[in-house]
């Protein structure tokens, strides 16, 4: 398999999983005071296995709030 469809099935695969009903709360609180980039960075994240706060320090260091 070529690298563009890897990282497509990749894509596709992280979008089929799902975040916790408390995070996706908590995510919503926390997009009134962070950018759509930022909480989209965290989401990517949190859907890859890191936890809200794991994710959300990550996403601070590279695009910030």
């Amino acid at each position: 398999m070529d690298k563009d469809k890897r990282e497509e099935m990749e894509d596709y695969l992280l979008d089929q999983k799902e975040i916790s009903a408390k995070d996706e709360i908590k995510l919503k609180k926390h997009s009134d005071h962070h950018t759509e980039k930022h909480i989209k960075m965290m989401t990517r994240m949190m859907k890859e296995g890191k936890s809200f706060d794991e994710a959300h320090e990550a996403a601070q260091k590279e695009v910030g709030d």
